[in-house]
Order: structure tokens, then sequence, then C-alpha cells
């Protein structure tokens, strides 16, 4: 079975309830974090629903490291080329935050080393493989990630 961001993000956040509900299960609630919380859990969200209807609509597919049809730059892509990880990365940080819990930070930070080594890096490679030109004057605009 291979797996997709999408199955290292669900891994994440069984580890992350995991990690809390061994460390810290009477861990007092807070307002502030709560409503941070989930500001960023819903903006995290957003990115990537965002991110997968411009994909849609540009006919092009979604699924890490196969062949694109076309270089989605538009819209959310002109701020982040990296929109879904991003949003995923922000929800685990939402997460986080709602969770108050500081070993947490190191679940995230392998989900995102793991995305960056894993997809990030040689979708790249794909991307400037297929649009050569286009996608070499697209990483000059905008960043890898925000």
């Amino acid at each position: 079975m291979k797996l997709y961001p999408p199955h290292f993000l669900l891994i994440s956040v069984i580890s992350m309830l995991a990690i809390w509900y061994i460390f810290s299960p009477s861990n007092p609630k807070n307002i502030f974090l709560m409503s941070t919380g989930w500001v960023l859990i819903v903006s995290g969200l957003t990115c990537n629903v965002i991110a997968a209807n411009q994909f849609m609509k540009a006919n092009t597919s979604i699924i890490p490291l196969t062949e694109s049809s076309f270089l989605v730059k538009k819209g959310i892509f002109r701020f982040s080329r990296n929109p879904m990880y991003t949003g995923m990365t922000i929800f685990l940080i939402g997460l986080c935050v709602i969770l108050n819990n500081f070993y947490n930070i190191a679940v995230i930070i392998g989900f995102f080393l793991l995305i960056r080594n894993k997809f990030v890096m040689k979708e790249e490679e794909l991307l400037k493989e297929t649009f050569g030109e286009e996608y070499l004057s697209y990483i000059k605009k905008v960043r890898r990630w925000i």
C-alpha cells in the first residue's frame, strides 16, 4: 500500500492525540488556546480545499509524484508552491495549540520533514522536468511554503 500525505496527516493526528492522552490528560482548557487552535485548523483545511479545487479546475492531477498536465500558478498558488502541505502543517499546529502539549511539536516537525523529503523535493524535480523554464520562473517568484 502506497502512503500519501493525507495518510501521514492522519498518522500525525493519531500520534498527537496519543501523546496528549499519555502526557497531559488533565491539562486545563484555555479559551484563548482553543480559539486560536480552531482558527488554525480551519485555516489549514481551507488552504487544502482551495488548492484541491484549483487542481480540479485546471484538470491536473492532485496525486503526489504523478505527472502534471498543467502548472497551477494562480489563486493560492501565487503565495505558496505547496499550499496543501502548508495547510496540513497549519492544521497540525492548530491541533497542537488546542491540545496544549509541547511534546506534539516533535510530531509536527517530523511530519514537515517527511513531507518535504518524501514529496516536495521529488515533486519539484518532476515539475522542473515537465515544465522547464516555466517552472523555474515560477519558483523565483513564489516561495516553497509561505
